[in-house]
């Protein structure tokens, strides 16, 4: 089988649902490794007793001479398909000749006969015995392949011959002979491969290239027109037909198709057979569109799978021609796209505005659809740099483009989503997670629902909903590996991390974040490689490990290079909480004010709630219990304004133990509220560490004295 088939198949095997599904492979030799050996049944050929046997049944009641019947055994080799084949041109030859009651009888004083050495010679001697006409007909139903449309078959007849022929009661003759078969009302097929093999070679050069080009033209006639006929179809003939530039169009479009249905090497495959038909194109804009086509859809399937410069020689080969305006946008987009995914965030503004530029409209018009998904792609860029404004002006300039296209209008609402999430407005990044999502079903689109379904993953991980949460991200995970994007498979497995180390599950998540940093490191992404790192770094904190933890950080950040100021911002928290654990707290303080001035509170809610916590906690550590009070309770706020409920609980235990080391009253109550919501989260570890935190409160009555700072 081909490789999409194959996989397939494994997949269909190997996640069975529901009854039984047995499925029979039959092949006459031994090809890709099977998954289970113990399920391989070979069939040898035929024993003397077993050939014996057969032969009578295809004779249906005729006798031959002993001496003839002994050479058919003899030629036949235990190969059923020999046999049946020899017997049929006993048939042929009026050596047996058919009963009215379906038996045969032979004519007994025949001892000899010429019988095919091979099965393919017996396949060749039974065409050459065909009469003219009929021989034809059969050679250029070949052309078709072993499976050919009567329709067809006539329109090329005519066009051919430009004479009357009972095509239809010819075919019919010729099923009585075993040649053919009729599968459907207008489908027939060889009555064996070979049969097909045998009339196509008849047929010279220069008649083949003809009756190619004739068979696409009748495809097209009968299909209504050459866009409602499979390009897969269509692409052989015209390249068989050296009609190169129908030949050209053929391959893109059914690239296009594999790349629609995720099947990258099939689609890689067509847009290289579409590239090496434009070779064969005279110089011109025709070629040069053709060309830019093909690599476009080469850059696609790169960019998914995570090869970017692969991606950026496509993109950059869509410019060697002259394209239009929006060929070349998109080559820039895909530029801007890879240098994003790299870390080189200078390079891709600059594509990302080059692309724009183009783009731009005239006056008083509306930008096109290439301009809506350019536009949300920046916004994208925009939030991972931390500008937040700008990004949902460009979603807005997105939404005002395509007012009422499902198709665009989910991306829109996704990206929108991401930078309500980021700006810590959790119920408004529901909401437009869950139109996404909507929206995403309705147009079928396998890629935005799993996007919507990760995006809801996080909001939900964010507010504490770790079951539904869960249910998204591996929704999310199933789909992106449908359709073969390396880069946000290897982003679930950090998101499905994170959700195990909340829950208390580090062995799960020591996994997942590594095997997402492999992925991350073997694709170049190099904002993935710094999540992942970061992530370890987290990990490491979470066991007690602070020097593991500043390695990690540390090298989270060296990975970043320029931008990524979003998750700069976060990895900066991680590196001082780091270097207390570690045992470092004026390093702590000195990384954590650094990043309290270098980001801002409106940019980076998130990173700065954790800062304050953190010059909190190094407060606590210094004996300064009562600045650590002050910082505690503004991080708390901040994490309550951003529905981060966990991170509001671990806030809070700080706190408990901040307002206990000051002598302040309140400091159980804080320790009570944040052990309620450990345990509703199902957090483990963060209920263990409350317990032992209870023991050393001091918990003075309100009306006490409270300690100076």
């Amino acid at each position: 089988a081909d490789a999409e088939s194959a996989e397939i198949l494994e997949g269909v095997g190997l996640r069975p649902a529901g009854p039984p599904f047995p499925i029979l492979l039959v092949s006459r030799r031994r090809g890709r490794p099977p998954a289970r050996e113990d399920a391989v049944l070979t069939v040898p050929r035929l024993d003397g007793t077993e050939s014996e046997e057969l032969l009578d049944q295809l004779l249906r009641g005729a006798r031959l001479p002993s001496s003839l019947r002994a050479s058919l055994l003899q030629r036949a080799a235990g190969v059923p398909l020999h046999l049946v084949e020899m017997v049929r041109s006993l048939l042929d030859e009026g050596i047996l000749r058919s009963r009215d009651d379906g038996t045969y009888a032979s004519v007994l004083d025949v001892v000899e006969a010429s019988l095919p050495q091979t099965v393919r010679a017996a396949m060749v001697a039974r065409r050459d015995r065909l009469a003219p006409d009929l021989r034809e007909l059969l050679c250029q139903c070949a052309v078709q392949g072993a499976v050919f449309d009567e329709r067809v078959a006539e329109l090329m007849w005519s066009e051919g011959t430009r004479r009357a022929f009972p095509v239809a009661s010819i075919l019919k003759h010729l099923a009585r002979k075993a040649l053919v078969k009729r599968d459907t009302d207008t489908h027939w097929s060889f009555g064996h491969p070979l049969m097909q093999e045998a009339c196509y070679e008849l047929l010279l050069q220069g008649e083949r290239r003809r009756l190619h080009v004739r068979a696409a033209r009748a495809l097209c006639e009968v299909a209504g027109g050459s866009l409602n006929v499979r390009p897969e179809l269509l692409a052989p003939h015209y390249e068989r037909g050296e009609a190169w530039s129908a030949a050209a169009d053929a391959c893109v479009r059914a690239g296009s198709r594999a790349e629609a249905l995720f099947l990258s090497d099939s689609a890689l495959h067509w847009f290289d057979r579409a590239l090496q038909a434009t070779e064969r194109l005279d110089e011109g804009s025709e070629r040069d569109a053709r060309r830019a086509e093909a690599h476009r859809g080469k850059a696609q399937v790169h960019l998914r799978q995570g090869h970017y410069r692969r991606a950026v020689r496509d993109a950059e080969a869509m410019l060697s021609g002259d394209i239009e305006e929006a060929g070349r946008a998109e080559s820039h987009r895909i530029v801007g796209l890879a240098a994003m995914a790299q870390g080189r965030y200078a390079e891709a503004d600059r594509a990302f505005r080059t692309a724009l530029d183009v783009l731009k409209p005239a006056p008083g018009k509306r930008p096109g659809q290439a301009s809506v998904r350019l536009l949300c792609d920046y916004a994208c860029f925009l939030r991972l740099e931390g500008r937040l404004d700008d990004a949902v002006a460009r979603v807005n300039e997105a939404r005002r483009a395509a007012p009422d296209n499902d198709d665009e209008i989910v991306r829109a609402d996704s990206v929108e989503g991401q930078v309500a999430l980021t700006a810590g407005r959790m119920k408004d990044a529901l909401v437009l997670f869950t139109s996404a999502y909507e929206r995403a079903h309705r147009c079928d689109n396998l890629m935005e629902r799993a996007h919507a379904s990760n995006n809801l993953g996080l909001a939900n991980h964010h507010l504490g909903n770790y079951g539904v949460a869960r249910g998204h991200f591996e929704k999310a995970l199933e789909l992106w590996r449908r359709v073969d994007d390396a880069h946000c498979v290897a982003g679930a497995s950090v998101n499905l991390a994170n959700l195990a180390m909340s829950t208390g599950d580090l062995a799960t998540a020591r996994a997942c974040h590594e095997e997402s940093l492999e992925a991350n490191r073997r694709i170049g992404n190099v904002y993935g490689t710094g999540l992942a790192l970061a992530n370890l770094a987290i990990l490491a904190l979470e066991g007690g490990d602070g020097p593991a933890a500043v390695a990690r950080a540390t090298a989270a950040l060296d990975s970043l290079g320029e931008g990524h100021d979003m998750l700069r911002s976060q990895v900066m928290v991680v590196l001082g909480e780091a270097h207390l654990a570690a045992g470092h707290a004026g390093r702590a303080r000195m990384v954590l004010e650094i990043a309290e001035s270098a980001f801002d509170e409106a940019e980076h809610p998130t990173a700065i709630a954790g800062v304050w916590r953190g010059l909190g906690r190094v407060a606590l550590r210094r004996g300064d219990p009562g600045r650590a009070e002050r910082l505690l309770r503004k991080a708390l706020r901040a994490f309550e304004s951003l529905d981060r409920t966990h991170e509001a609980a671990r806030t809070r235990l700080d706190l408990a133990e901040a307002l206990s080391a000051a002598g302040m009253p309140g400091a159980v109550r804080e320790w009570d509220l944040a052990l309620a919501v450990f345990r509703k989260l199902g957090a483990t570890m963060d209920v263990r560490r409350a317990q032992a935190l209870r023991e050393s409160l001091n918990d003075p009555p309100s009306g006490g004295q409270e300690r100076e700072a």
